[in-house]
């Protein structure tokens, strides 16, 4: 990869908060099943954003369905994202803000989390036909034992010492490619947004240079068309005619809609002791410090937060 070129197409800011005026675009990477779709939910129910889902979709798979929600609805293109399928990667971005123009909308959010994509969209010119698009990272970690336990719910055969090493390899491949090529990015763990959202998103505001509103975690208030999504889509699609969501956990959701959730069914898993035995890992305990939590923050907030005790999460 060209360094001069991302360079050009992903700019480093000199302060906190972006202009009003100014056209970008939030992208999330992460891991599978580490909150990247609620995080999008909320990052774009901000009056000045608007959320994509897992965007690289309709570009990397032909024929992809391009947005859920008018699927739902019977619809046979999106209302908003019809014509995808022949817009090029290098204006992949431009595209949908050129969509949204006439909305108030400067900010799109992008949580389809492989920097895979990321990469071709910078290859590509940045996708906006050449322009200086700037294109921010948030890059969401879920602690690892929730992260575990949602994996081993489709998987029970699953070996808890290799999923974990694939926790560990992801985050570093992860921060080696984001400094590598100097992108503008912030870390932030799924855990600290559930169980203390006012600090956590105010934190990832003077990054975006979107004030965080209270309102915004109420995502289910605003139709979204976005692109693929899990369990968190549900909130998007539930009042909609046709709808067909189907993830693993659908009765799970299904039971919880209109709420915000953090998910401690790992605390009943049948493999709760080797879970919490990940607090004793060194490596691990580096990783959540690097981020600004612990598994100490994280237990003492479940304890301080009882209401969420039953709530769920990915």
């Amino acid at each position: 990869m060209n360094s001069s070129l991302l360079t050009r197409q992903i700019r480093r800011l000199t302060g906190p908060w972006w202009p009003n005026s100014q056209r970008q675009v939030i992208f999330i990477a992460s891991q599978v099943r580490s909150g990247s779709t609620w995080l999008s939910f909320v990052l774009g129910n901000h009056p000045r954003s608007a959320h994509l889902g897992e965007y690289h979709r309709p570009f990397e798979r032909p024929g992809h369905i391009s947005c859920k929600l008018c699927q739902a609805k019977g619809l046979p293109d999106c209302e908003i994202l019809n014509g995808i399928e022949n817009i090029p990667i290098s204006n992949a971005y431009g595209y949908a803000l050129d969509r949204y123009e006439g909305k108030g909308i400067t900010t799109i959010v992008d949580c389809s989390k492989q920097l895979s994509w990321l990469k071709k969209i910078i290859e590509a010119g940045g996708g906006a036909k050449g322009d200086k698009l700037p294109i921010k990272v948030i890059h969401l970690i879920r602690e690892p034992r929730g992260w575990l336990a949602s994996q081993q719910r489709r998987n029970p055969e699953l070996n808890i010492k290799e999923e974990l090493k694939e926790w560990k390899d992801h985050f570093s491949q992860t921060k080696f490619f984001l400094k590598q090529f100097e992108i503008n990015y912030i870390s932030t763990t799924y855990d600290q947004l559930c169980l203390t959202p006012k600090k956590a998103f105010n934190r990832l505001a003077r990054f975006t240079g979107l004030p965080f509103q209270d309102k915004q975690l109420e995502y289910w208030n605003r139709e979204h068309h976005g692109l693929g999504g899990n369990g968190a889509a549900m909130n998007n699609l539930h009042k909609t005619p046709f709808a067909k969501q189907r993830t693993a956990d659908d009765n799970y959701y299904k039971s919880n809609l209109h709420k915000n959730f953090y998910d401690l069914r790992w605390m009943t898993s049948s493999n709760v002791d080797a879970l919490n035995d990940l607090k004793h890992d060194a490596i691990v305990n580096k990783i959540l410090h690097s981020c600004g939590t612990s598994f100490s923050w994280i237990d003492n907030e479940i304890t301080r937060c009882s209401k969420y005790s039953n709530e769920p999460g990915m």
